[in-house]
């Protein structure tokens, strides 16, 4: 473990001076699966981390069994304050989509073994079509990631319920967020970004994501 850093729950570490958390989990698709002809299956991304009751772990780069809960308290103790998740709205028969708001923090993703920080998540992302990189800082305005904190439902925490800890497309209840709202239903939006098939480690692999306070440089 870094030294200054501190576990809060199994698989949770912060680091105050540093202004991190870290979450253990591990890499739950096989970017290189193929069917029976031999035809490399395209695992579009709908999350970057999610428990395993979100149901979503064929759809995300990381699976931990830490409580979103749990990763919000972490941050408040870091000296973040939460907004809100994006939402998808209609207006009449047009999707609205409202951006997330909250303070901005910044997403890296290692393999266990290697050393930290890691590696910006927006570079285990790309287009599925024309294998362009995921710039999130194009797609809509800085920050790209934001501490939204999810929602109380019938006084339950949202993102408990529904395993979204770090979203990519919009469900409206992920603790962290891609600013830019972006629809998971394929009738508003066609699904377009995948897990880079040559950077993402293989299924199965343990790896760590760091949430860090503020834009990276």
């Amino acid at each position: 473990m870094p030294s200054g850093a501190i576990t809060l729950a199994p698989g949770l570490r912060l680091h105050r001076d540093e202004g991190w958390i870290e979450l253990d989990g591990f890499v739950p698709i096989d970017v290189r699966e193929q069917d029976r002809t031999g035809y490399t299956l395209i695992r579009y991304l709908e999350a970057i981390a999610v428990t395993p009751m979100s149901g979503k772990d064929h759809e995300a780069l990381i699976v931990t069994s830490v409580r979103p809960s749990t990763i919000h308290a972490a941050l408040l103790a870091l000296g973040l304050e939460p907004g809100r998740p994006g939402q998808i709205t209609w207006d009449g028969r047009v999707a609205v989509a409202l951006p997330a708001v909250g303070a901005p923090v910044s997403v890296t993703l290692r393999e266990a073994d290697a050393p930290p920080p890691g590696t910006p998540i927006e570079d285990y992302i790309i287009h599925a079509d024309t294998g362009g990189a995921f710039d999130a800082s194009a797609l809509g305005e800085a920050p790209a990631w934001v501490f939204a904190g999810s929602l109380l439902e019938g006084g339950a925490y949202a993102a408990d319920a529904q395993g979204l800890v770090v979203g990519l497309h919009t469900f409206g209840t992920e603790m962290v967020s891609l600013r830019l709202a972006m629809s998971p239903d394929s009738f508003i939006e066609e699904p377009v970004w995948i897990a880079h098939p040559q950077r993402t480690p293989p299924f199965g692999t343990d790896v760590v994501l760091r949430l860090t306070v503020g834009i990276r440089p």
